[in-house]
């Protein structure tokens, strides 16, 4: 999920789901996982938002990554997970945005 992150002034704008995460019915992964976080503290115009939204709503369903991703006017934090038959794909379209160009991907176990 897409959420603001508490105390930021993002009041108007709507957040994605990044899947369907939180659905008790939802199947285990039918392939291994590879856990990341990752953030930036970088001022995202009012704007801008809507578009980045969009764009990572869509990158996230595309690849069928799960986890929450905090959008806020002064940056981006992440914790997701990500099939590793899509982890090259992930960082290399991720890093292909703008504001998340230099992003230094953290690798969980």
């Amino acid at each position: 999920r897409v959420l603001p992150r508490p105390g930021s002034q993002l009041a108007q704008a709507r957040f994605v789901t990044a899947a369907r995460m939180e659905s008790a019915d939802r199947p285990p992964p039918q392939e291994p996982q590879q856990l990341l976080s990752f953030f930036t503290f970088v001022k995202i115009d009012a704007t801008r938002l809507p578009l980045l939204q969009f764009q990572l709503d869509r990158l996230l369903q595309r690849l069928n990554v799960t986890g929450t991703l905090y959008l806020a006017n002064e940056g981006i934090n992440a914790q997701v997970s990500v099939p590793l038959s899509s982890l090259s794909d992930f960082r290399q379209e991720l890093t292909a945005i703008r504001e998340l160009e230099d992003i230094a991907l953290n690798y969980g176990a």
